[in-house]
């Protein structure tokens, strides 16, 4: 459950990596070591309390490398929802069947955060990369879990 958890958060607040400070630097792999630690510090966060994730929060214990990082405030709106939508992360997987494809369908349509789309010459396109990324986080996240078992 809370690998599980885990790739769902990393996955909702993977987007635009640029400080809006040009002194500060701050990447994915910053992001993802602070909510490993989190995780070790804090185990019930990802399954308990994601959905009460506060901009303040990030700021302290996950964005804390520059003084001010693009779009907290939607990262947070999106921690929160993925919280607020799923109660246990394993019952959502299970319920696609573990097929991939149905899992992206579900994720899209659960988390309107993970609907990524632009328009393109005047037609909505829909792709779905943070999505995709997901669901492959996911197997990638398991498989290793099975290797080390």
């Amino acid at each position: 459950e809370q690998i599980a958890a885990y790739c769902f958060a990393v996955d909702a607040v993977n987007f635009c990596f640029w400080p809006n400070n040009p002194s500060g630097h701050f990447e994915y792999e910053h992001m993802t070591r602070n909510f490993e630690k989190l995780m070790k510090d804090d185990p019930k966060f990802f399954t308990e309390r994601l959905g009460e994730t506060t901009s303040e929060f990030l700021k302290t214990n996950v964005f804390t490398t520059v003084n001010k990082f693009a779009l907290i405030d939607e990262r947070a709106r999106f921690l929160r929802e993925v919280g607020t939508h799923i109660k246990s992360f394993m019952s959502f997987i299970e319920s696609s069947g573990f097929d991939c494809q149905r899992l992206v369908e579900q994720i899209v349509n659960t988390l309107p955060g993970f609907r990524d789309m632009a328009i393109y010459e005047g037609k909505q396109v829909f792709f779905y990369k943070r999505a995709q990324i997901l669901v492959a986080d996911l197997v990638g996240a398991f498989d290793d879990y099975r290797q080390q078992l």
